[in-house]
């Protein structure tokens, strides 16, 4: 998995990555986790990889009274962010934001409880108490970042997948450094334009996919812990269901650092993660056969 050419890269530029920090995903590695799942696991992923995947959780009364158990029976000093939510801003614990999480948990309670608590730890710790409680817009907790929503490196595509799965495009030759605005305000710009993605007719949040294209991306664009943190926010702290990632034309530069790249993701990232390489036309073939198309690359 990690080629000479590769080694090479990380080498040079290690201090760059992050120095002894930074985690490299090696070819061992790729084979431990995938012999770690079961049958029923690697359908699941094959299935959210191709926008296959049935949900079947209906919303109960019961299922809303068992997420309330499993937040009451974590400790207080375990969820005092969320406790801060319910008195400075309980319309943004509603039922309904609740049944996000129970859906984005495949309606497990535990799941949903322990994802709900960390939505509010992470925002605070991003946002800030002046801010965290705030409406979750532009004009609210979002006021300071501005700048970094409009030139964030994620964009929404305008079409859907065949399967109506939004996609989400994440060029990092958009993500410049210097920047005039922080790590902290380009992950707040990401997660808001994550979250801004439209819920289903039902109030659900959809399944989303990320389309990580790198053939424009330079050194200075690569930034380890904006794509660790973003990647944690997604796959443990929003709620939506992250199902499927693709690497699209990684450049020279970019197929050095995939080692890095691919170790600062979340396992279910990895697992749910294809590279296509190739010219534009077997890259789209590619994707089409994910039921991913209409897909346009920049080409500046």
């Amino acid at each position: 998995f990690v080629a000479k050419n590769q080694i090479i890269i990380i080498r040079t530029m290690w201090p760059y990555f992050g120095g002894a920090t930074a985690p490299v995903f090696t070819a061992e590695d790729e084979a431990k986790e995938a012999a770690s799942l079961t049958n029923k696991e690697k359908a699941e992923v094959l299935m959210d990889l191709y926008g296959t995947r049935k949900h079947d959780f209906n919303h109960s009364d019961q299922s809303m009274e068992a997420l309330d158990n499993e937040i009451h029976r974590v400790p207080m000093e375990e969820k005092v962010a969320y406790c801060m939510a319910l008195e400075q801003c309980p319309d943004q614990i509603s039922h309904a934001r609740k049944r996000e999480f129970l859906y984005s948990s495949e309606g497990n309670p535990q799941l949903a409880a322990r994802r709900l608590i960390n939505y509010w730890d992470t925002r605070l710790d991003l946002f800030g108490e002046k801010k965290c409680f705030l409406p979750f817009t532009l004009d609210g907790a979002l006021q300071d970042d501005h700048d970094a929503i409009e030139k964030s490196a994620f964009s929404l595509l305008d079409t859907a997948d065949r399967n109506g799965r939004p996609v989400m495009m994440f060029d990092p030759s958009q993500h410049k450094a210097p920047r005039a605005y922080s790590t902290k305000s380009a992950i707040r710009a990401a997660w808001y334009l994550y979250e801004s993605i439209p819920k289903d007719d039902e109030g659900k949040p959809r399944d989303v996919v990320t389309i990580m294209y790198l053939k424009l991306g330079m050194i200075d664009n690569f930034d380890r812990k904006f794509m660790r943190l973003v990647n944690k926010i997604l796959c443990t702290v929003m709620p939506l269901r992250a199902c499927a990632f693709h690497i699209c034309q990684p450049n020279t530069l970019y197929e050095g650092l995939l080692p890095i790249l691919i170790g600062a993701l979340e396992k279910s990232a990895r697992l749910r993660l294809r590279i296509h390489r190739g010219s534009i036309a077997s890259v789209t073939d590619s994707l089409d056969s994910y039921g991913i198309d209409q897909v346009s690359f920049p080409s500046r």
